[in-house]
């Protein structure tokens, strides 16, 4: 498969979970510059150079190909060593700044237009505008420690130590 240089915002991750193929591995969207939506997996967050790693709302130039065991078309495998960090849009920037550059994005107002593209397209992202926020409710997790089986994915695996 082809490797293509792209400019990417990084728009949201996933917390860094224990792999017991990757070492550590996190979940990254975002968007190249045409505005299409991207999902990059796996990223080694923690493992990533100090320098090179992602934060939300950062423009980063890298080397990607099309992830080759997932078929959806956002689906994309970043070389880490390739990463280029760029600019991060700061909410001092103004919040219409990034919705500026969110502009080229559809936006959803309704999970059954989200089901009913995915059934089209096989597109698996999408930005969703709720009508109403109810409310949002954060709970501590029942267990915050990582289990006895995921700590050892990552000593099996790991050759440094991990930024916790």
């Amino acid at each position: 498969m082809a490797v293509n240089d792209v400019r990417i915002l990084i728009l949201c991750k996933t917390y860094p979970s224990p792999s017991g193929r990757y070492t550590e591995t996190t979940c990254v969207a975002g968007m190249d510059e045409s505005g299409r939506l991207v999902r990059l997996f796996p990223v080694p967050s923690r493992l990533i150079a100090k320098g090179h790693q992602l934060k939300k709302w950062q423009w980063i130039k890298a080397k990607v190909e099309k992830a080759k065991k997932d078929h959806r078309p956002e689906s994309f495998t970043i070389k880490v060593d390739t990463i280029d960090g760029g600019e991060v849009v700061l909410p001092g920037k103004g919040w219409a700044e990034r919705r500026r550059l969110l502009s080229p994005i559809k936006v959803y107002c309704d999970f059954l237009d989200i089901e009913a593209a995915r059934l089209a397209t096989n597109q698996s992202l999408a930005l969703l505008k709720p009508a109403c926020i109810i409310g949002l409710e954060i709970e501590p997790v029942s267990d915050p420690e990582w289990t006895e089986e995921e700590l050892a994915k990552l000593r099996s695996r790991s050759r440094g130590s991990l930024r916790r």
